[in-house]
C-alpha cells in the first residue's frame, strides 16, 4: 500500500494493489486495485496500545553517571507526580508533575537537584505517585549514582 495525491488536492489517497499476489495453477485470480479516499468508511488511525496498569519501571542505565533513563507506563488519565528523595528521605527535586493521558512515557535526568546543582553519588528512591478515578498509586525504585 502506499499513500499518494493523485487527485492533486492536498488530501492523501491510500493505494492498495493485488497485482503482486501469486498466481497459482489452475485458479484463475484478478489484479485488483482499490483507491480510499477520505471520505471512504476506511480511516487509518495509530496502533497504541494502552498499559493495562500503572507501572514505573526500573531506571537504566542502573547504576548510572550522569543520567538515566526512567519509563512509566499509565492506563488512564492521571494526575502524574514522579520526585526524587535522598536516602535519608529528603525531596531532591520535581521531575514531573502534570496530567497524562493513558500511554507510556520516558523521562531522562541529570542527577541534578531542584537548583541544578549536581548531586553526589550515593542511592536516590524515584517515586512515582498517580491519582486517577479509580483512586492513588504510589511506586518506588531505588537508583545508585556512581561518579
Amino acid at each position: 500500500a502506499i499513500m499518494y495525491d493523485l487527485q492533486n488536492d492536498g488530501d492523501h489517497e491510500i493505494l492498495i494493489s493485488m497485482a503482486h499476489t501469486i498466481q497459482e495453477p489452475n485458479i484463475i485470480s484478478r489484479g485488483v486495485t482499490k483507491i480510499y479516499r477520505p471520505d471512504s468508511l476506511t480511516s487509518v488511525i495509530s496502533d497504541d496500545i494502552v498499559p493495562n496498569s500503572i507501572k514505573l519501571n526500573q531506571n537504566y542505565p542502573n547504576p548510572f553517571n550522569p543520567s538515566t533513563t526512567i519509563k512509566f507506563e499509565l492506563n488512564q488519565l492521571s494526575n502524574i507526580s514522579i520526585k526524587v528523595f535522598n536516602i535519608l528521605g529528603k525531596e531532591i527535586t520535581t521531575l514531573l508533575n502534570k496530567e497524562l493521558s493513558p500511554g507510556s512515557y520516558t523521562i531522562d535526568w541529570e542527577a541534578r537537584d531542584s537548583n541544578g546543582q549536581l548531586l553526589p553519588s550515593g542511592v536516590y528512591l524515584i517515586r512515582l505517585t498517580a491519582n486517577n478515578n479509580a483512586g492513588n498509586y504510589t511506586q518506588t525504585i531505588k537508583t545508585l549514582l556512581l561518579k
